[in-house]
């Protein structure tokens, strides 16, 4: 019946008709979910309850003959009980929290930017695929290192590390911190990091999404923009400073009247 399921305690005799305590505990222990067993013995048979609490059993309750064994049975069932459910929920909980975290790493995983997320000691819990592609490192590599540790300590920058460490507990967001650096098989590159606080409903724990943004092109664009714009600049001062001086020449010549 045990093995059915829906038992949440067993109250369980050391004696027995045909096996005695033990072995019934022994057998229920090597059930798939087995309830907590609260071991009843006689007063004078304290070694078997020691036996008995090595083999598993949730507690055990003495028999006595001044009719207190009621009441401490049912308070070993009750704590037997509510020790289950708190399993149970906290098992309830840890699956739940696990699923979401599967949700958030597909999601992760669909961001073309590079990102990581971060502990609130600024070790990695994960990367997205993005991130381990082109900064050519395993997830495995990745996990448990801070941020400032890798490649070739490009991102250990102090004024980076001082924003990133108020992110968490002041949840100041990080905006636009632009690092400019060599990086091994990528050469000159521009990133764009902006980072903010993560915080899931129900769960304290709390943690840091930062996402690197490469604006290489765009910055070459806009500073060769730039070039051209002060060039342009520069030839129409040149051109303009001509024209006067031919017009003031001009009016050199012409100022005065012929006799």
């Amino acid at each position: 019946r045990i093995a059915q399921g829906g038992i949440d305690v067993v109250a369980l005799d050391h004696y027995m008709p045909n096996q005695d305590g033990l072995e019934t505990l022994a057998i229920i222990r090597k059930l798939a979910e087995p309830p907590p067993v609260i071991y009843v013995t006689a007063m004078q048979e304290g070694r078997v309850a020691v036996a008995a609490l090595k083999a598993g059993a949730a507690d055990y309750v003495a028999k006595d003959v001044h009719g207190e064994f009621v009441v401490l049975l049912q308070r070993a069932i009750d704590i037997a009980f509510d020790t289950v459910m708190l399993r149970r929920a906290k098992e309830a909980a840890e699956a739940e929290s696990e699923r979401n975290w599967h949700l958030t790493q597909c999601i992760i995983d669909t961001i073309p930017d590079p990102l990581v997320v971060l502990e609130h000691d600024m070790t990695i819990v994960t990367a997205s695929k993005a991130f381990l592609t082109i900064f050519e490192i395993t997830q495995a590599e990745a996990h448990g290192r801070r941020i400032s540790e890798l490649g070739q300590h490009q991102w250990d920058v102090p004024a980076l590390r001082h924003l990133m460490e108020k992110v968490l507990p002041e949840n100041k967001p990080i905006e636009n911190f632009e690092i400019e650096d060599n990086f091994p098989g990528l050469g000159r590159r521009i990133f764009n990091l902006n980072a903010r606080k993560m915080s899931q409903p129900g769960n304290r724990a709390h943690r840091m999404l930062l996402v690197f943004e490469d604006i290489t092109h765009r910055k070459q664009r806009e500073r060769d923009a730039q070039v051209l714009t002060n060039e342009i600049s520069h030839r129409i001062k040149n051109n303009l400073q001509i024209v006067v001086g031919l017009i003031s020449v001009e009016a050199k010549s012409t100022a005065a009247p012929c006799v």
